[in-house]
């Protein structure tokens, strides 16, 4: 293994873990789903930049998780959603999933290393127990 694949492990390795503290204190920030004209699936940073611009918002970066019960491993999503002026978060990319079926765990890192994230990854898996969904 490289050094850089072993760090982008250890950093998803990290992620998973605090994706796992939450699901057992149940502790996800509330995402309200907004529909906007002309927003497409796939292009979620695009989507938070654009609306973020028009409604005087802040950009926030973070990541979607993904583990259906019964799986191996967590799908960690690269994901960009909005902060309102009044504190409030929207998401105004389009998903077919439920947003309580998604959570969201914000970057609170370096914005250069989430850029080199989503330079590098649209997905990640990292490993976990059978039936570890514990939300």
């Amino acid at each position: 293994m490289t050094d850089a694949s072993a760090f982008w492990q250890s950093y998803f390795e990290a992620i998973a873990e605090e994706w796992r503290r939450r699901q057992l204190i149940g502790n996800w920030p509330s995402i309200q789903r907004i529909k906007v004209d002309g927003f497409r699936e796939g292009r979620c940073h695009q989507n938070a930049e654009q609306h973020a611009a028009s409604v005087s918002g802040m950009v926030v970066h973070g990541y979607l998780f993904m583990h259906p019960w019964g799986w191996n491993e967590v799908q960690i999503f690269p994901h960009s959603i909005v902060r309102l002026p009044d504190g409030r978060l929207v998401d105004p990319t389009p998903h077919e999933v439920p947003p309580e079926a998604l959570p969201f765990l914000e970057h609170k890192r370096l914005d250069v290393l989430f850029a080199q994230v989503t330079g590098n990854f649209s997905v990640f898996n990292v490993k976990t127990q059978p039936n570890a969904n514990l939300g």
